[in-house]
């Protein structure tokens, strides 16, 4: 099994890849629009997945990435002796928030691997 970690290195990489494609079909649009060209024709001769829906994979990759990482270092940092107050102040979310992915592994009810995997 891969270290969380690298894991989360390998998601951020793939996402940055993606975003670069974003920023290029972005600069092609635009340059569509500056030839004249209609929001229709643009997306009419768009290849799938379009635009939006790569913007919106992209999000929700970065979201669970983030995930993920929060839930590696909260754990970490309880391991290491850090009560709910200091982590929450350290990765800047509540001490409630905290309290549950301690509690459930993830905060949404669902248990996850102790170790941090």
């Amino acid at each position: 099994m891969k270290d969380p970690l690298e894991e989360i290195a390998d998601e951020a990489d793939a996402v940055a890849d993606g975003q670069r494609d974003v920023a290029r079909r972005a600069r092609s649009m635009q340059q569509q629009r500056e030839r004249g060209q209609s929001w229709t024709e643009i997306l009419d001769t768009e290849d799938a997945p379009g635009l939006l829906d790569r913007l919106r994979v992209g999000s929700r990759r970065i979201a669970a990435a983030t995930s993920r990482l929060g839930q590696l270092l909260a754990r970490g940092l309880a391991a290491e002796g850090r009560s709910r107050r200091q982590i929450a102040e350290r990765l800047g979310v509540s001490h409630q928030r905290i309290s549950a992915i301690l509690r459930n592994g993830d905060g949404r009810g669902r248990r996850s691997d102790p170790a941090g995997r």
